[in-house]
């Protein structure tokens, strides 16, 4: 798996994608911390300011997702994704003027337009993908993503964090991203240029006739509708668990913000680890085994993890890390915690091969983007219950645990999913 990174053709994306989800952790957490704790100095203001941010950046996925996706399938895929990374310079540049200045205002503008890039992005790398690669490569190069993808988003959230509680924090928190963004672009002009597979689509202004025409092409297919459902599925638990993760260590277990970051760093390795495991099992076939697997392992882990999350805190005092890790009933957490990450990634990996092996390759960023907004979507209904569901008596590990046996429903009809292409 790994001599795919001696491809040429594949290693600038690989590269671009992996710089991009970095930068973007490292500006969202960078933001954060500086809202919080300099520029809003009344806590409940402040947490609001946070939650906006966090809906900011996701908000274009559902607005401008089906536009992208069209534009994707429109114009020649590594031309665009030149384009996109070299616009985010200037975002970054108004990103960096935000975090020097302390302007809200313009911090918020910079995120806007980081989620509109990503927003584009995501369909072009995804559907660029198997135009770069050999069918029998594609399983590989999708667990290399899955795997450095979050292991990126972890390395931005402490770069983030970390780097703007310096002294001169915000210039250098801003100018790494802004260095970082460079490198992305000068990534993609390695690509190997590519031709459009539609030049003849229309690109259509009303955004919401064309999400829904865009999702109903997509999901007419009874292969594409359970996938893009599966990995919106996984998606949706992972969104309520990790927003809830703070709450969970600090309230239930009665831990401090070291283990959350010791359970954030958890998931990470334990999704690149299952991402990598799975890599291995498909060994360059197409097809949808192991999401059953995946799916089953998560159940597996979500359940046990209701069962073994205290009631509340043993003592009034919040644990430090290292007294954590010395008490040997907290380690059955971190097996679940780590179980549920490695079957996650064993779980995704062959979802997003089937999604881009099945999709008509003339439409195949607008079935990633037709994802995205499911995604989105359903990232949001997930958020929504931990909110409204603790006024009908569920907590948010009865939710954890009802999405996780919701996986073990699901796993069956994927695991039927057919793939594509046989073993070479």
């Amino acid at each position: 798996m790994l001599a795919l990174l001696t491809d040429r053709r594949f290693l600038p994306l690989f590269i671009a994608q992996f710089l991009g989800a970095l930068n973007d952790n490292l500006f969202k957490n960078a933001l954060a911390i500086l809202v919080v704790f300099k520029l809003v100095p009344d806590p409940d203001a402040a947490q609001a300011l946070a939650g906006l941010a966090t809906a900011l950046f996701v908000l274009p996925y559902f607005f401008a997702s089906a536009f992208a996706g069209t534009l994707a399938d429109r114009m020649p895929k590594a031309a665009l994704t030149q384009w996109v990374r070299l616009i985010e310079i200037p975002a970054l540049l108004l990103g960096l003027a935000g975090l020097v200045l302390g302007s809200i205002p313009l911090l918020f503008a910079a995120l806007v337009g980081m989620g509109i890039l990503s927003t584009f992005f995501s369909p072009v790398k995804f559907s660029l993908l198997p135009e770069l690669l050999k069918p029998e490569d594609l399983a590989r190069g999708n667990a290399l993503f899955a795997a450095t993808t979050f292991v990126a988003i972890l390395i931005g959230t402490i770069m983030g964090t970390e780097l703007v509680r310096l002294d001169n924090g915000p210039w250098i928190a801003g100018l790494t991203g802004l260095g970082i963004a460079v490198l992305a672009w000068l990534a993609c002009r390695a690509l190997p240029p590519t031709v459009a597979v539609r030049p003849d689509l229309k690109l259509r202004w009303n955004f919401l006739a064309d999400t829904w025409r865009v999702c109903r092409g997509t999901l007419a297919s009874p292969v594409l509708r359970r996938v893009v459902l599966g990995i919106s599925w996984f998606w949706m638990l992972g969104a309520v668990l990790l927003a809830q993760l703070p709450g969970l260590v600090r309230n239930r277990i009665g831990a401090d913000e070291q283990v959350v970051t010791f359970f954030l760093a958890l998931f990470s390795i334990g999704i690149a680890v299952g991402a990598g495991v799975c890599g291995r099992m498909l060994r360059g076939q197409v097809k949808s085994g192991p999401v059953g697997i995946g799916a089953l392992g998560m159940a597996l882990a979500t359940f046990d993890l209701w069962l073994a999350l205290p009631a509340a805190p043993l003592s009034a005092s919040l644990t430090p890390l290292p007294a954590f890790l010395a008490e040997a009933a907290n380690w059955r957490l971190i097996g679940d915690f780590l179980l549920l990450a490695v079957a996650g990634g064993v779980y995704t990996v062959p979802l997003y091969t089937l999604l881009q092996s099945r999709a008509q390759p003339e439409a195949r960023a607008r079935a990633v983007a037709t994802n995205n907004i499911v995604n989105a979507g359903m990232m949001g209904l997930g958020t929504a219950g931990t909110a409204l569901l603790p006024s009908l008596g569920v907590t948010v590990p009865d939710l954890v645990a009802l999405l996780g046996l919701g996986l073990a429903a699901l796993a069956w009809p994927l695991a039927k999913t057919a793939g594509l292409y046989p073993k070479p």
